[in-house]
């Protein structure tokens, strides 16, 4: 049955409305996936702003002697000498760089002088020489922080493979905390730590 000219233009104006709603429905559902909702924006925004808010860990150093820049200075925890340095203007002409290890990690609140070529440093800031000796502080305790390999092997039942391993742990992990650390490394239980806590210090 043949349809009128009417009749054929209310079918056309039917489909299209069908076919419109189908898309629009259709669009709606896929800009749905993309809509957060406020719990979850709100939760976003707030761990965003607490791990701004997060202090870095960090250290305060005050360097002097044969420096570009003396003074005080702010770094990250466990932070090197020559990083230091490098914030503080580099060394001067006069410094005694083979008598200064730019490899050792500062620690909070170190005092730190830099000598010049040819000049004797007396008491704490001979630390600073290429051995940062002594490694041993006036009351004869190895610092588990600086100590040599020869260092370390002079402590009790501490022989050349568990002084390996000190040193790889403290390269690893950074600065010991406390004393009470050194027996996470492999070789020393209670009993030698023990043997060796009042001959030892981490500062």
């Amino acid at each position: 049955m043949l349809l009128s000219k009417r009749q054929g233009y209310i079918l056309l104006i039917i489909m299209l409305t069908i076919s419109l709603s189908t898309s629009l429905a259709g669009c709606i559902k896929e800009k749905e996936k993309y809509v957060l909702s406020p719990a979850v924006f709100d939760e976003e925004n707030k761990a965003e702003a607490q791990k701004e808010a997060s202090p870095k860990e960090e250290i305060v150093v005050h360097i002097k002697g044969e420096i570009n820049k003396p003074g005080i200075y702010k770094l990250s925890r466990d932070s090197r000498l020559y990083e230091l340095v490098e914030e503080a203007g580099g060394l001067t002409d006069r410094a005694d760089i083979k008598n200064i290890n730019l490899a050792i990690i500062l620690r909070d609140q170190e005092d730190i002088y830099l000598p010049a070529i040819g000049e004797v440093v007396e008491g704490p800031q001979q630390q600073i020489n290429q051995q940062r000796s002594p490694q041993q502080v006036a009351n004869n305790k190895v610092r588990l922080n600086y100590a040599s390999k020869e260092e370390l092997k002079g402590l009790p039942g501490i022989g050349e493979s568990i002084a390996d391993r000190i040193i790889e742990y403290r390269n690893q992990k950074g600065s010991f905390k406390t004393i009470e650390e050194i027996k996470n490394v492999s070789g020393i239980g209670d009993k030698r730590f023990e043997d060796i806590k009042d001959r030892i210090t981490v500062n």
